[in-house]
């Protein structure tokens, strides 16, 4: 009796320890919580039920899907009213000026004051992103250009000649500094909520650029013809300010949501392991040419943009006979395919990548500056007007490039990686009226042409070689 009692309790003993090897041995149950990786690489493990939260996932879907809605319309009603402040004065400050005995190359100084000091401010306000958050940088930048467009329009009616350049400037780069708080939060917004579709939003965002610049130019003239040069500027600078404290706590109540703490947790959760993973196989960042190639590439587009802007009016009428008005009407074309361009652009680099997006922009680019250099009217206002289009493609591609290798090296901040591209790209268009007028005054405006669309055919090339090895 006590031998069989003995065995019996051996078994169970043994039986006992095996179910406890079992147990820590088997992992713990999870959710069927579905976690999409990009680059087609193999689906992270689904999170637990204590990352993600009690609550039912299909109310968590919901509400997210309701909060990303609002989130887009938010920032695109941002980049609306922002570059129609910068846009209103496009049109109405020439005459002005010439009234208050300012130079025209002054007034150029006035417009070229944006592209200096986004480049210059550009990294340090998405480095504010990072530290504090895209809210409160945002909020700073509303009220930077509501401020700046309100008083860009009192400058003529206290101050004239030099004392008003001055102020004309003054208020041009707080404008200036508003527009980049705003473009870093938001483009930093729509990377951490899309993650999974950031060329696509980004893309919209832009296309909502190109509508507000074409809104501001046209409504900035009509309302100076009705008004004077104060009125457009008090419209434009009182539709920031009220917009200024809904779009705040449209981003606050949002962010506040328990759906949203607990995709962040998830979202963290998610790239701290894919990070490790990364690391041990030896790839904490994305290959470097997959960088750097988009972030030169921004640069070519902002030189794009502006290398023609010096000597194209003044060619086109000597070798065509083609009035300033067809030149402004070849512009307002371009812009229309930038915004149109943007939408399109963005969807294609999130269906084929960054590398196709990248060649195809460099390489179209360089085609269309090909033509602009044309003996033939007819190309080079082709080349003119779809420059747009790969312009856009070359923009989108670079914020995609980098917060996707952002996503891949979690010490990176990705405001700040943001704001480098966009310095680069202001950079750009910084260098291009420069580099143009001096390459067509020693050159000729066609050959000039031609040698940028060179550049930008081999640029594309070696792209084409080196990242689809």
């Amino acid at each position: 009796f006590f031998e069989g009692q003995g065995q019996f309790a051996f078994r169970t003993k043994m039986n006992a320890d095996l179910s406890a090897e079992a147990e820590v041995q088997t992992p713990r149950p999870l959710l069927a919580v579905s976690v999409e990786v990009a680059n087609n690489e193999e689906p992270l493990p689904c999170l637990p039920s204590d990352i993600v939260g009690d609550e039912p996932l299909a109310d968590d879907c919901a509400r997210q899907s309701w909060r990303q809605r609002v989130i887009l319309c938010a920032c695109f009603a941002q980049a609306t009213v922002c570059h129609l402040c910068l846009g209103t004065a496009s049109a109405i400050l020439p005459p002005e000026a010439q009234a208050l005995g300012i130079s025209l190359p002054a007034v150029g100084a006035i417009f070229s004051t944006y592209s200096v000091v986004c480049a210059c401010s550009s990294t340090p306000f998405g480095w504010m992103c990072s530290l504090y958050g895209y809210r409160p940088v945002l909020s700073a930048g509303l009220t930077f250009l509501c401020l700046g467009t309100l008083l860009f329009g009192v400058v003529p009616f206290v101050a004239v000649g030099s004392k008003s350049f001055y102020l004309f400037v003054a208020t041009r780069a707080l404008q200036s500094c508003g527009r980049c708080l705003i473009s870093s939060a938001s483009i930093v917004c729509l990377a951490e909520e899309f993650s999974d579709s950031t060329g696509t939003q980004v893309g919209r965002f832009e296309t909502f650029v190109g509508v507000g610049f074409a809104i501001g130019a046209s409504l900035g003239g009509l309302l100076y013809k009705w008004g004077g040069f104060l009125l457009p500027f008090a419209v434009a600078g009182g539709a920031v300010g009220l917009a200024i404290l809904p779009l705040h706590l449209i981003h606050r109540t949002c962010a506040q949501t328990k759906a949203a703490q607990s995709t962040k947790r998830v979202s963290e959760a998610v790239h701290l392991q894919g990070s490790a993973e990364k690391c041990e196989r030896g790839q904490p960042w994305a290959q470097p040419m997959e960088v750097v190639l988009p972030i030169l590439a921004v640069f070519f587009a902002g030189l794009g943009f502006t290398f023609r802007s010096a000597g194209l009016p003044l060619y086109f009428k000597a070798r065509f006979d083609l009035s300033p008005a067809v030149v402004g009407s070849l512009y307002a074309l371009s812009a229309a395919f930038y915004a149109v361009g943007g939408s399109v652009m963005g969807t294609l680099n999130d269906r084929y990548g960054s590398r196709a997006m990248l060649c195809f922009g460099l390489l179209s680019g360089g085609v269309f500056y090909l033509l602009l250099g044309s003996p033939y009217a007819l190309p080079a206002c082709l080349g003119v007007a779809c420059f747009a289009i790969s312009g856009s493609a070359l923009i989108i591609t670079a914020y995609a490039s980098v917060t996707k290798a952002v996503s891949q090296d979690l010490s990176v901040d990705l405001g700040t990686a943001v704001g480098a591209a966009d310095t680069v790209y202001f950079l750009g268009e910084i260098a291009g009226p420069c580099l143009g007028a001096y390459l067509a005054q020693s050159f000729g405006f066609a050959t000039a042409t031609v040698a940028l669309g060179a550049t930008l055919l081999a640029m594309g090339v070696a792209c084409t070689t080196t990242l689809h090895r």
